[in-house]
């Protein structure tokens, strides 16, 4: 698995060399490693929080509407240079321009995926205590020429990153020092991991085999001492029927949605029960990825069938006039069996990966495996273009959170990161005519 923290510099790969690795996603450098599995490493992903120093939240502790644009930048100054050269991760030294912002008292504006979203706050204070942030001076100010409500543009940096191994280990690690913070033990692999939107909790598919029942599994985090965390998990979803191969959190996690080894989705809530159960069959073979748009209201499958859809998160009445809370959007339908697809953000569209079976590849060229990287219209469903991919099939794809490129990890072993040249920025993917304005 590949995957690009919240701003991008950074790229975690993960491979069955039982080791993780860290690189800056703009060179390929490689900033270090995170060394503790004993196993096939699935899955990855990394928080979006940064962090907040003391000084700069006892400054924020009882933000109200009097707060000035002033003290926030003096809180920004304190919490900045203590944190300036992480080693070896680095994580925040390579910072981009792309900021997000918050408005106390009204709504918090987050950016996972490089596109903002507003999540209502608790309280009506607009700092999450739960929630870490980096500041970032430079980009302090205020969106509404200093008005009365404060306002203020912040940049993420991840914190900490979670694993999932064949050796039946989760783990929680520090990214920038590499530590292994945190290990839990299940009976069978772990297939499948993810952050929480506001980072508090993480959810954990682990794998159906020598008689244990698959099960997607959802903890707290301890984020004031992420050495002491639960061992029992908040709740736990088994599936009565066919084994849940992927899940994410989606509609501001009030919901999480499993995709199946038999083709079918489903949504479960934040007490573990089913709430929605999609009737008919979403693929007619296995589920192979799961990835949220960046404004998380929709959601992109890859299947083994040869298809790629996309879903809406409901509710919306369907044909018989009953309320449907997975409604299929595109279908986009190739050659090759596929195990990944991600949605570019900002740009109107899908990219899918996949390829001829692994065990088959020996026997036939790259142009028969259909190992290309293949783009497709996410409005007309039309393939617009294909990029070559290695040797061997396209296991994972990982979109650039700003747009600027896409990573994949395939089969022969490499890790491919393509960056999009100005021709394709100013290229018009509606034609000219349907071009919307500026």
């Amino acid at each position: 698995m590949v995957k690009y923290n919240a701003e991008g510099d950074l790229l975690f790969s993960a491979s069955k060399d039982h080791i993780i690795n860290l690189w800056h996603s703009h060179n390929g450098e490689r900033l270090g490693t995170y060394e503790g599995h004993n196993g096939t490493v699935w899955t990855i992903d990394a928080d979006f929080w940064g962090i907040m120093r003391e000084a700069a939240e006892e400054e924020l502790d009882h933000p109200d509407e009097t707060t000035t644009c002033e003290a926030l930048d003096r809180a920004a100054k304190q919490a900045v240079p203590s944190h300036r050269g992480m080693n070896p991760a680095g994580a925040g030294d390579q910072r981009s321009s792309q900021s997000r912002g918050i408005s106390l008292g009204m709504s918090l504006l987050r950016g996972r995926g490089g596109m903002a979203r507003a999540r209502r706050m608790e309280g009506g204070t607009g700092i999450r205590r739960s929630g870490w942030w980096w500041f970032d001076s430079a980009h302090v100010d205020c969106v509404h020429s200093c008005s009365p409500t404060l306002h203020n543009y912040l940049l993420p940096t991840s914190t900490y990153l979670i694993s999932g191994s064949a050796d039946n280990n989760l783990k929680l690690w520090d990214v920038r020092t590499g530590t292994c913070l945190y290990t839990w033990e299940f009976p069978t692999a772990v297939k499948r991991v993810m952050w929480s939107e506001d980072d508090s909790k993480i959810l954990a598919v682990t794998e159906q085999r020598m008689g244990f029942k698959g099960a997607v599994r959802v903890f707290e985090i301890n984020r004031d001492d992420p050495t002491k965390q639960s061992v029992e998990p908040l709740f736990q979803i088994e599936s009565t029927g066919s084994k849940a191969t992927v899940a994410a959190w989606c509609a501001l996690d009030q919901y999480i949605v499993t995709g199946h080894e038999n083709g079918y989705l489903n949504l479960w809530d934040m007490d573990g029960e089913l709430f929605y159960e999609k009737e008919d069959r979403a693929h007619n073979d296995l589920i192979t990825d799961l990835q949220m748009a960046p404004d998380g209201t929709y959601f992109i499958t890859s299947s083994k069938d040869k298809s790629a859809k996309i879903w809406s998160i409901g509710p919306d009445k369907n044909s018989h006039g009953d309320e449907d809370y997975l409604t299929l959007i595109k279908t986009f339908t190739g050659e090759p069996p596929l195990n990944s697809a991600a949605i570019l953000p900002g740009k109107p569209y899908a990219l899918l990966g996949g390829g001829q079976e692994a065990m088959a590849v020996t026997t036939t060229g790259a142009r028969h495996g259909h190992f290309e990287v293949r783009f497709w219209h996410l409005v007309f469903e039309e393939e617009v273009a294909r990029v070559k991919g290695g040797f061997g099939p396209c296991n994972t794809i990982a979109v650039h959170p700003q747009t600027k490129g896409y990573a994949i990890g395939g089969e022969d072993g490499y890790v491919r990161v393509h960056h999009f040249d100005d021709d394709f920025f100013a290229a018009k993917p509606y034609g000219a005519s349907l071009e919307p304005e500026d």
